[in-house]
């Protein structure tokens, strides 16, 4: 479990290895401040992903296959354990990865805090989509949740089938935007909801922390020197198609994240 202090300073530190890293659409940290009007003790993350013509691709590559590497995909973004050492058995070439993230912290990226498709559409001109990715904590359960929308150059946002066409499991092999949407609808309601945002009090999609605290047991045990959100985000965010690079895990490590 995570306490809300706690959440927010892995959050934070994970904003700032994501900029630093050099991601073409970062995490950015919403801290619980008046000028973010974040109304979380603990703020939350957001990442914006837009693309061009309906669905766009994560993190400036083609959608689909679970970002390139899926839960056993390469470096950090290993899910289940299979793939890379989020440890920080890394390789030396990732340039520093733009420098130490422990000095990244005066150039902390702020993000606003509405969902830009709460807002009224796309925008950006020409046809482009928005897709939006949060994380908050559940007060509840003690869990990191993500949640996630998408709109496009209209402003409407995607139905519940669409939503879960998205998800690895649900059809739509992980960032994608087509496809029928597999599973029953026991499956679904039981894995997606449609829940309020705890700071800005909008409805979006995302996935049940229910079962979290036996995930994270399950794949890392009790592994040591790993931050729990960062092992929860590597094991959860492919599902939807948004890999966690390993530059950005090594300079987590780096900086005792």
């Amino acid at each position: 479990m995570l306490s809300a202090a706690e959440f927010a300073a892995q959050a934070a530190a994970l904003a700032r290895c994501s900029q630093a890293a050099a991601e073409p659409e970062p995490w950015a940290f919403v801290p619980p401040d008046a000028a973010s009007a974040c109304r979380l003790d603990e703020g939350y993350l957001v990442k914006r992903v837009w693309g061009v013509g309906g669905v766009e691709g994560v993190n400036g590559v083609g959608g689909g296959g679970a970002a390139g590497g899926g839960a056993a995909g390469g470096g950090a973004a290993g899910g289940g354990g299979e793939g890379g050492d989020l440890e920080g058995n890394s390789s030396d070439d990732d340039g520093g990865a733009a420098g130490d993230a422990g000095n990244a912290g005066g150039d902390e990226q702020r993000a606003d805090a509405a969902p830009a498709c709460a807002r009224g559409g796309g925008g950006g001109g020409g046809r482009r989509t928005l897709t939006e990715y949060h994380v908050v904590r559940s007060a509840t359960f003690g869990q990191p949740v993500l949640l996630f929308s998408r709109c496009g150059p209209d402003g409407a946002q995607i139905t519940a089938d669409e939503a879960w066409a998205m998800l690895a499991f649900g059809g739509g092999g992980g960032g994608g935007g087509g496809g029928g949407g597999g599973g029953g609808e026991r499956e679904r309601s039981a894995t997606m909801t449609r829940q309020e945002h705890p700071a800005l009090g909008t409805l979006l999609f995302g996935l049940h922390p229910c079962e979290t605290a036996g995930m994270m047991q399950r794949t890392f045990g009790k592994r040591q020197g790993v931050s729990y959100l960062l092992a929860w985000l590597s094991a959860t965010a492919p599902l939807l198609g948004v890999r966690v690079p390993l530059a950005m895990a090594e300079l987590c490590r780096r900086s005792g994240m």
